[in-house]
């Protein structure tokens, strides 16, 4: 695997919370982050390098939940839910449990 790993995106609540402050995350900003891990999804695959891979996953639905929340319609909501799926399932019990999670 090289360097360049993928970016974290600051996507939830709490990175709108972080460090005291707050900061909207505008939808313009999530729209980016959307387009920027789809573009990332290409590089890392599951079997090449899965904690990348489960990275992403969660980084872009949780970025799609973000701007469901702020769009009518439930569209980006159901698009969210695929990858949060497919991020869980990527995580064994075992792992979960070794991590203290």
């Amino acid at each position: 695997m090289d360097s360049l790993a993928p970016s974290r995106f600051p996507t939830t609540a709490a990175d709108e919370q972080s460090g005291g402050t707050s900061r909207q995350i505008t939808p313009e900003r999530l729209a980016d982050a959307v387009n920027a891990l789809r573009l990332a999804q290409r590089r890392y695959s599951r079997d090449k390098a899965p904690v990348e891979w489960a990275m992403l996953q969660n980084n872009l639905g949780n970025a799609l939940a973000r701007l469901g929340e702020r769009e009518s319609g439930s569209s980006r909501i159901e698009e969210a839910v695929p990858p949060i799926a497919a991020r869980l399932k990527s995580t064994p019990v075992r792992a979960i449990r070794s991590n203290g999670r």
